[in-house]
């Protein structure tokens, strides 16, 4: 019983990392675009320094904002450096950003699964 244990263990410990190298290849999910108003954008990490923010997107009724209108709020993460340098101008602007998504991120790419391909200024 012993043996069969430390060979799962060992089993394990080799089959979870492989498969981290395996689903990012193949883990492209979904692809598209959401509109609101960029509430969020900075660089964080204490060893891996990645830029994540957060949209605001009206009409959604997920949570309350303070002034009685729904809203509800798309993290995303960036690792494109001309994205990261349009974003860092247009806080507190409604944008529009295109993504994709992924089954799995690197913690050097960043905290979310979304990750932002492109960002324009809304009408």
């Amino acid at each position: 019983m012993n043996k069969f244990i430390i060979g799962l263990v060992i089993v394990l410990a080799v089959a979870i990392p492989c498969c981290k190298l395996v689903v990012p290849t193949f883990g492209d999910y979904s692809d598209g675009e959401r509109s609101g108003i960029l509430q969020k954008f900075s660089e964080k990490g204490l060893i891996f320094k990645t830029h994540e923010g957060e949209l605001a997107m009206e009409g959604m009724k997920m949570s309350s904002s303070r002034n009685g209108g729904a809203s509800s709020i798309f993290e995303f993460s960036v690792t494109d450096k001309n994205v990261i340098a349009a974003l860092d101008t247009l806080s507190g602007k409604n944008v529009t950003l295109k993504y994709h998504q992924v089954y799995h991120a690197n913690l050097s790419d960043g905290s979310t699964e979304y990750f932002i391909t492109s960002v324009k200024l809304a009408k």
